[in-house]
């Protein structure tokens, strides 16, 4: 397929660039983008002729079905012989994830391949990624679309008294019910637990007046989507409505600077400015941003110093956010597809204050 060509291509590109005869890719998400495998063992050497992707028994009839532009291989146990593969090859530099090989997968890498120099890589396998292709979008779409429909059926128990776990759990079944997966644990928290980015939803009931920060994503063919909303409960205190307007303030100045040749950091600086403008630059602590595909947080990052410049195929969140330890928190995510008119929201939800 010349959606996995393209990638070697790529992959070969940064071959010639390093003088390596050849790559080692490990990280299973790299190497679904690179041929196609959905399991969980398997690793693909790329050379300047060759794909060849090495597994076990138990993938072997997987992988011929799954895989396309590649030479099957079977390696024994779950431990595989890439090293061993690596000489058989009579390959010099070899250029390997060291961001994914753990300590012991290194040494026996280096013990089986005495006579071969190894070369970190470091994430240029996974920038890859960072370009989507039209068919990546597509099932991007689908997955947030059907986290939308899932959330709508959840917050249909929104009232005072029901509990985060609750919300939790009913979007967890109405996911599974439309035939997805969650990419992460949903977050639901309430009046003060809003204020911790990452709480974990627990027995704490909503009371009248709580802003209710969701955080939520499905996992569908293998891409994943990621939103956050904030839901007030009945009336909220004006202090609250002005925290909210801040921060959607800030993610639509953050979205209108997410254009081809802007750099990251100013999508970043667009929603920062906005918050620190109305006082509350010490409320807003994570990056603005970070990719999504076929993982839930991957390249580029979308923060104060991100140099990299925003190209066109790219794909990340926008999740501007306010934090008042003991008081609120109010986050808005949305994700952005940036193509050659600026970007388009592959989510579709309302942030406007009260609209969902």
């Amino acid at each position: 397929m010349e959606f996995f060509a393209k990638a070697h291509d790529h992959l070969r590109a940064i071959l010639k660039e390093q003088n390596l005869d050849g790559a080692l890719v490990t990280d299973l998400a790299n190497v679904r983008r690179l041929c196609g495998f959905t399991g969980s063992n398997g690793a693909l050497l790329i050379t300047h002729s060759d794909a060849l992707f090495l597994t076990d028994s138990r993938y072997t009839t997987q992988a011929l079905a799954e895989t396309s532009d590649v030479e099957v291989r079977e390696g024994g146990g779950k431990k595989l012989p890439f090293g061993a593969l690596i000489n058989d090859l009579c390959l010099e530099r070899v250029g390997y994830e060291g961001q994914n090989l753990n300590c012991a997968a290194f040494r026996s890498l280096k013990e089986k391949a005495k006579s071969v120099e190894l070369c970190d890589l470091g994430d240029a396998v996974s920038k890859i990624r960072q370009l989507k292709g039209p068919q990546e979008i597509e099932k991007m779409l689908a997955a947030s679309g059907l986290a939308e429909e899932a959330l709508k059926e959840a917050i249909r128990l929104f009232k005072p008294g029901v509990t985060e776990l609750e919300i939790a759990a009913e979007f967890q079944i109405a996911v599974i019910r439309r035939g997805g997966k969650l990419s992460f644990d949903v977050i639901v928290a309430g009046g003060p637990n809003a204020a911790m980015p990452h709480a974990m939803p627990g027995k704490r009931k909503f009371a009248e007046g709580d802003l209710v920060v969701v955080d939520f994503g499905v996992l569908l063919d293998g891409y994943c989507s990621d939103q956050t909303v904030t839901i007030p409960v009945g009336r909220v205190s004006d202090n609250f409505l002005e925290v909210y307007e801040v921060v959607k303030r800030a993610q639509d100045a953050a979205i209108s600077a997410a254009v081809p040749g802007a750099t990251l950091g100013a999508v970043d600086s667009a929603a920062r400015d906005v918050i620190a403008a109305a006082g509350f630059g010490d409320y807003f602590g994570h990056a603005t941003g970070h990719g999504l595909g076929l993982e839930v947080h991957e390249l580029p990052v979308v923060a104060p110093k991100a140099s990299e410049v925003v190209k066109e195929g790219m794909v990340f969140t926008v999740e501007p956010g306010i934090y008042i330890p003991g008081e609120v928190g109010v986050r808005l995510e949305d994700v952005v597809y940036i193509n050659s008119d600026g970007n388009e929201l592959l989510s579709t939800l309302n942030k406007d204050f009260g609209s969902i």
